[in-house]
């Protein structure tokens, strides 16, 4: 059986319909099915209530906004102009008059009719994105810092708007400086919106600046994960000094020149860079910090591979590796090596750890690190037991350090 003609139409218009037959003159019932419906539909709910002038004003902002011709800016404006009369309170009649001005090239009465709008109401998109762009073209960057502001704390979905926006402007030093002092005040909108741009909104260098400028500045420190990201993303674009140079800001008394935390005692806390330990995720590798310092590894039959890793910027010349730990290996031999490598993969040498059958084991070795290797990857590494049964192995601390740094030939 065929369906009725309405019974085709989706639900909403359906509806619509419907309240129109029962309106039957009844103004109370017209105009709240018009206020249903103006999100849907502008022109029904007008014809619904052709008198209300924030559904007025509503449609008018629709027409310019879906075509910005001289014709339709002309129609436009007059809905406006009416719904201004209707309700001299509705916010987007303003908002209508002031871009249609704006299209016909007259900034002042754009601007005057824009602030009108503005002091009716802070909440509206369009008013605050004017405000932006007009701050910006006048080259006002608190101005338009100001009117983010408000945009992205009062206003739903602006953030997924303005942050994209904002978080390229942070490349621009000035920006970034009065971004500050806005970001310094800890509005709602700054945690998720300093997430985006350290992930991927910003440039590295500029993302760090950011980080930098508002711990130094504005007394703030961001959340761990966004510091990590920046600092990974650092180190994945060759910017190693501006990476070690954030993670000496963002870890207050962190020497450089060396390997950091040789007893683990982040590892398993904050989330980490590659700056930091990182440990295995292998599901038949078992890595736990202990409470005091030190860790703790489970390797299954036949289990092995990276236990830990930690990147490394250092400058050329010999280094010692030398650190203390456990093992549980019965048999002679080595069941852990430390191996130092160029961020690009070019192995430097490695430093064995040799089995203790459950005593303490001291371990030593040098590397040479080469002009042509500007970062450095230190890993711990696990070798494959033919033993049955789980073993564990213990490194109590570690450190790489230099012996001899290599003086450049302007030295």
């Amino acid at each position: 059986m065929t369906s009725p003609p309405n019974a085709r139409l989706p639900l909403i218009w359906r509806l619509s319909l419907a309240a129109m037959a029962a309106c039957l003159g009844t103004i109370s019932v017209c105009q709240s099915t018009a206020n249903f419906a103006v999100a849907v539909n502008a022109r029904l709910a007008h014809e619904l209530a052709p008198n209300n002038g924030y559904i007025s004003a509503a449609l008018s902002f629709k027409q310019l906004e879906a075509d910005e011709g001289a014709a339709n800016r002309i129609a436009a404006a007059s809905l406006a102009r009416l719904a201004a009369g209707q309700s001299p309170t509705a916010t987007n009649a303003f908002a209508t008059l002031g871009l249609a001005a704006q299209l016909d090239g007259r900034v002042q009465k754009a601007r005057r009719l824009m602030a009108y709008a503005q002091r009716l109401s802070r909440r509206d998109l369009a008013v605050q994105l004017f405000a932006i762009s007009d701050a910006v073209e006048r080259g006002q960057v608190t101005e338009a810092l100001h009117h983010y502001d408000i945009a992205m704390r009062t206003i739903p979905g602006a953030q997924d708007i303005l942050s994209p926006v904002l978080a390229g402007a942070v490349n621009e030093p000035s920006v970034r400086s009065a971004l500050v002092e806005v970001l310094a005040a800890r509005p709602t909108w700054a945690p998720g919106f300093l997430d985006f741009a350290a992930r991927a909104g910003s440039k590295p260098i500029a993302a760090a600046a950011l980080l930098t400028e508002l711990r130094r500045n504005g007394g703030q420190r961001t959340s761990p994960s966004t510091e990590a990201a920046v600092i990974d993303r650092l180190m994945a674009s060759g910017s190693y000094g501006q990476a070690l140079e954030l993670y000496q800001v963002t870890h207050p008394g962190t020497e450089l020149g060396g390997s950091r935390d040789p007893r683990f005692l982040k590892l398993g806390g904050e989330t980490p860079s590659v700056l930091d330990w990182v440990a295995t995720s292998e599901p038949d590798i078992i890595v736990g910090s202990i409470e005091g310092g030190g860790v703790e590894f489970g390797l299954g039959p036949g289990g092995g591979g990276l236990l830990l890793a930690q990147d490394q910027v250092l400058a050329p010349g010999t280094y010692l590796l030398e650190g203390q730990g456990q093992s549980g290996a019965q048999s002679s031999g080595t069941s852990l090596f430390w191996a130092l490598s160029c961020i690009k993969g070019v192995e430097l040498g490695r430093v064995a750890v040799a089995n203790a059958a459950g005593g303490f084991v001291y371990f030593r070795g040098l590397f040479n690190i080469p002009s042509a290797c500007p970062a450095q990857k230190l890993t711990l590494v696990g070798r494959p037991s033919d033993r049955p049964g789980n073993t564990t192995h213990k490194i109590d601390w570690v450190v790489l350090k230099p012996v001899q740094r290599n003086r450049s030939p302007k030295e």
